[in-house]
């Protein structure tokens, strides 16, 4: 067990949160190809470890804004920084914010605006992708197969409460039913050749713990693979690399 900061962002830290978003946007947008981008965390709602995270070809980059003048302080922690980065193999930075005389958030630092959060030196993303192929952690797949399941409820006229690509909080997602109930689901995924995800080995101490008078609870298996696979009975296995394609298998939720 372990602390999950689910504290919700400040009305002035939003502001400040948005404004680094902006910059951000802007400097992949002039520096990086579009298409070799991806967004990872942009939106402000709780649980937090990252406050903004990004994919740049084969890197991921995970942000943490601070208020240089230390007036105000956004939920989460530079532990929980620490933790995302190094579970997805990726770079913990920490983005200094400074608020002008007339009210306007800008980055502290120049070009980027973001740092090393263990070495305090600048970086720039640009300078830091290389040709390695990189196969995607277990927390990336995870992150990835929630958000599968969340678009889906989403597409499906549901109102999503929170969600976590973190494949040590259960349950994943919550959302409103349609009948006004709150519901809970518990996303579990897996890789080709294996079609479906197995039920975790504590099943029903979860369900014990998840189980609230007036809640639904539902299971989602989802299965991925590289777009490039074969599927011929000799045919190698092809990992999944990060950034390239790849497929998902997902049949809808199974009730519990």
């Amino acid at each position: 067990m372990y602390p999950v900061e689910a504290r919700e962002m400040t009305a002035e830290f939003f502001e400040c949160w948005k404004a680094a978003l902006i910059h951000l946007d802007s400097m992949l947008k002039k520096r990086c190809s579009g298409h070799d981008i991806s967004w990872q965390r942009v939106h402000p709602n709780p649980p937090f470890q990252d406050h903004l995270s990004f994919r740049y070809l084969n890197q991921l980059f995970f942000v943490r804004v601070i208020d240089v003048a230390r007036k105000i302080e956004g939920p989460g922690s530079i532990q929980g920084l620490f933790r995302i980065s190094d579970e997805c193999e990726g770079h913990p930075c920490i983005m200094l914010m400074a608020k002008t005389s007339d009210g306007i958030w800008k980055p502290a630092q120049n070009h980027w605006g973001i740092i090393d959060a263990r070495s305090g030196s600048s970086i720039d993303p640009a300078d830091m992708v290389t040709n390695e192929k990189i196969e995607m952690t277990r927390w990336e797949t995870q992150d990835f197969a929630v958000q599968i399941v969340k678009r889906s409820l989403e597409e499906h006229g549901h109102k999503i409460l929170s969600w976590a690509g973190d494949p040590e909080i259960n349950p994943s997602i919550w959302y409103v039913g349609k009948s006004g109930k709150m519901e809970w689901v518990l996303v579990k995924h897996t890789k080709y050749p294996i079609k479906t995800a197995p039920r975790p080995d504590n099943w029903q101490s979860l369900l014990e713990q998840l189980s609230m008078p007036g809640t639904l609870g539902h299971f989602a298996s989802v299965s991925l693979v590289n777009a490039e696979q074969s599927f011929g009975p000799s045919d190698p296995i092809i990992p999944l690399w990060r950034g390239c394609g790849c497929y998902a298998s997902y049949a809808g939720l199974d009730a519990v």
